[in-house]
């Protein structure tokens, strides 16, 4: 259907020029009735429309016809009269003009092409005059001759064809008879080899346009999208006395590509609360972030990306050798944070029209400048990239991702259609990729670390450094007999991430910037101090020394280390003060009093923490002024963990 509202109104005539002086006052002190719009309607056939302000007294209609006698000596006798009044169908409720006033819109009955100049009345219902009389001919000589000035250049070029079907129709009822005319439907065509006119049965309609480079052809049959055949040609089936607009065009197929954020967070591994400053939808579609510290971070509470207006935020969709058609962005208004282009705001899931290379939104309105635009899903449609006849490559990049034992790839880019290329970098495997274990391999002489992918040497063996005590690298420390007694002096070497300990790891606890190490000594509600001899990363005692061997095992949460302790006092070291005590005790099996959560600085500084919800004394510090270790809630000195090499 296409429909233009008139801006002419249609007034009930309340009096006629001739009446009493009485009756005209009379009609002056009535209600003014109802303003009545008019419009034209046509898709099978034409009809009258007709809308009154909302919550108005219906309409009726009725039109004059040509109705023939029974005269068997002439068919073609008979006389024009009005048929009976008719209730209006109601079609709709709309704002006509977008100023927020409603209407009733009412239609009347259809009639064929050639019949445009059938003469409608109309009237309110219990209203015995008719308003005005009126044809769809009228109304289209009024639309292009009297409010010419009105009406834009489409809705001229569609009354003058409605009047040109009109006309053929007419030409076709004189010529042939009326009977006949039902078989015949007017088809207007652009961009067609066959020329509009009157068509029966089927008609097949080619182009007449020829396509680019990249392009397609597209036709649409009254404003739908129709599908051509491989040439190009549609054949259209006709009804009779009906309207075919038939238009071709070309342009450039397109590509749509999408995601959500969940999706695209979980297939590249995106971390919560971590900055990520691109996505890359495919090889030419790229939405980059840009603003301050948080602009670009992504959160699982939501599983969005966010944009912040405080920090001049902004997103951009690139594409790479094309243009983009449209942009559509769902997402999470924080803050009453909108997306904005042009310092307009797009609301949520709204489709921008682009029809350029790359396309920039900020964030704007936001509550005292802290809105939030939180993305969940991006939808980018462009105009596709065929592939090159011949591609424009760039030199081949290498793809970071060769090892010590196995070569990695290379790529190359057409810097016209974006279609990359990647090949094995043949030689690109080296050594230099080896990841070296983290202890050191040692004999008497040397000391060496051992690649955990290839397990070859990584670099050269070195000698162990020139000195008595411990080699200060990977401590190794000589075994030295005496005249009947053996005692062996062991080297520990600081711990400077958790990441290193594992289960089965033998460490011992040691105070920061003190030679005292936690000892076997289990006093009631603490441990004593033993004397270790530190040299630079390394300390060495004897079995003599009192120092507390403890075995790590798998404590009572994950993630968590149980300290196991033998000796005279087996069991396992545990946070035994609850609320009000500084206690460390040892305990005959793993609680969560006794699971500790070890983190450690770069300069080897641990924190170790029970688990246990109640328990707040539970941190593991050393109190120098006695000498001794225990859990506190905090203050006192910090600690060291040192691991057997």
């Amino acid at each position: 259907m296409k429909n233009l509202w008139k801006i002419l109104s249609l007034i009930l005539v309340l009096a006629v020029m001739v009446c009493a002086l009485t009756l005209i006052t009379a009609s002056a002190n009535e209600a003014a009735a109802p303003e009545i719009r008019q419009n034209l309607y046509y898709g099978e056939n034409i009809k009258m429309m007709y809308a009154v302000p909302e919550g108005s007294t219906a309409l009726q209609y009725r039109y004059n016809r040509f109705v023939l006698n029974d005269n068997p000596e002439n068919a073609n006798d008979g006389k024009w009269e009005w048929t009976e009044w008719t209730d209006a169908e109601k079609y709709a409720t709309q704002n006509i003009d977008n100023d927020g006033n409603m209407y009733d819109v009412y239609m009347a009955a259809g009639v064929p092409a050639q019949k445009l100049d059938t003469i409608f009345e109309v009237r309110f219902v219990g209203d015995e005059k008719a308003v005005k009389t009126y044809s769809g001919l009228e109304y289209l000589y009024e639309r292009l001759y009297i409010d010419k000035d009105e009406i834009t250049n489409d809705q001229k070029n569609m009354y003058e064809s409605l009047l040109t079907y009109a006309g053929y129709a007419q030409t076709l009822l004189v010529k042939y008879d009326y009977t006949a005319l039902g078989s015949y439907a007017y088809v207007t065509t652009e961009n067609a080899d066959q020329a509009t006119g009157i068509y029966a049965g089927e008609v097949t309609l080619t182009p007449s346009i020829t396509k680019g480079i990249n392009q397609i052809i597209v036709a649409t049959v009254n404003s739908s999208p129709v599908e051509l055949a491989n040439d190009d040609s549609y054949k259209l089936p006709l009804e009779g006395g009906k309207y075919y607009e038939v238009v071709f065009e070309t342009t450039k197929p397109t590509t749509t590509v999408s995601t959500s954020i969940a999706e695209y967070a979980s297939v590249n591994n995106w971390a919560d609360a971590t900055k990520y400053l691109t996505i890359k939808l495919d090889n030419i579609i790229t939405a980059t972030a840009a603003g301050g510290t948080n602009t670009g971070k992504y959160y699982t509470n939501g599983n969005n990306w966010r944009i912040y207006q405080g920090e001049g935020g902004t997103v951009t969709f690139a594409a790479l050798n094309t243009d983009i058609k449209s942009v559509k962005v769902s997402y999470v208004s924080e803050n009453n944070g909108v997306l904005t282009l042009d310092g307009s705001e797009i609301p949520s899931d709204t489709v921008v029209n682009v029809e350029k290379n790359s396309v920039t939104f900020g964030v704007e309105n936001g509550d005292e400048g802290k809105g939030q635009a939180r993305i969940t899903a991006i939808e980018v449609v462009y105009y596709s990239v065929e592939d090159c006849v011949e591609c424009a490559y760039s030199e081949y990049v290498s793809d970071g991702n060769a090892t010590c034992n196995v070569n990695g790839t290379k790529t190359r880019t057409c810097s016209r259609c974006g279609k990359t290329e990647t090949v094995t970098d043949e030689g690109s495997m080296s050594k230099d990729y080896c990841i070296a274990s983290s202890d050191y391999d040692k004999d008497e002489n040397e000391h060496w670390k051992v690649c955990t992918v290839c397990g070859e040497i990584c670099g050269e063996k070195e000698q162990h450094s020139p000195t008595d005590a411990a080699c200060e690298t990977c401590g190794y420390v000589k075994t030295e007999e005496g005249g009947g007694d053996t005692e062996t002096t062991k080297a520990w070497t600081l711990v400077t991430d958790a990441s290193n300990l594992a289960v089965g790891d033998q460490i011992i606890i040691v105070a920061n910037n003190y030679d005292f190490a936690l000892s076997t000594n289990q006093k009631d509600n603490n441990r004593g101090a033993a004397v270790v001899t530190k040299n630079g990363n390394v300390i060495t005692f004897n079995d003599s020394d009192g120092v507390q061997i403890i075995t790590l095992e798998a404590g009572a949460a994950e993630g968590t280390f149980a300290f196991y302790v033998s000796g005279t006092n087996t069991g396992y070291l545990y946070a035994a003060g609850g609320v009000n005590s500084n206690y460390l005790r040892t305990e005959a099996s793993v609680t969560t009093k006794g699971s500790w959560n070890i983190s450690i600085d770069s300069t080897g500084v641990a924190t170790v923490k029970a688990v246990d919800e109640n328990t707040n004394r539970n941190i593991l510090k050393y109190y120098s002024s006695t000498q001794l270790f225990s859990c506190y809630a905090s203050g006192q000195k910090d600690i060291c963990i040192y691991k057997l090499q």
